[in-house]
């Protein structure tokens, strides 16, 4: 029976953790749309969703919002080039970032 209740118990505090973590998860999300809605009314550019590194855009150009929680890395700045490179884009910004002709650094080798 003592080992049924212990059973029992462990079940529940893995469902906790799990409703725990579901929280957090929905929060980020919401943080997140919350920054991206910030950027874009920054920038007064209307949403878009057919690209993966960038989500607004403005006048012929493209703005990327970013991760919330961590500044712009370099991982970053190379999605954005490559997105930049597939898509033909020309054009674009993030806050701390700015894309255009000929400014895209090039791998040496």
């Amino acid at each position: 029976m003592i080992a049924l209740l212990c059973q029992a118990n462990a079940l529940v505090g893995e469902a906790q953790d799990l409703l725990r973590e579901a929280a957090r998860r929905r929060q980020l999300e919401e943080r997140e749309a919350a920054f991206l809605d910030l950027i874009l009314r920054a920038y007064r550019a209307e949403k878009v969703e057919q690209f993966a590194c960038f989500h607004g855009k403005r006048a012929g150009r493209l703005v990327a919002g970013g991760p919330v929680n961590l500044p712009v890395t370099r991982l970053f700045v190379e999605e954005i080039i490559l997105e930049c490179r597939k898509q033909r884009i020309t054009q674009g910004g993030h806050p701390r970032l700015r894309v255009r002709d000929g400014a895209v650094p090039q791998r040496a080798g």
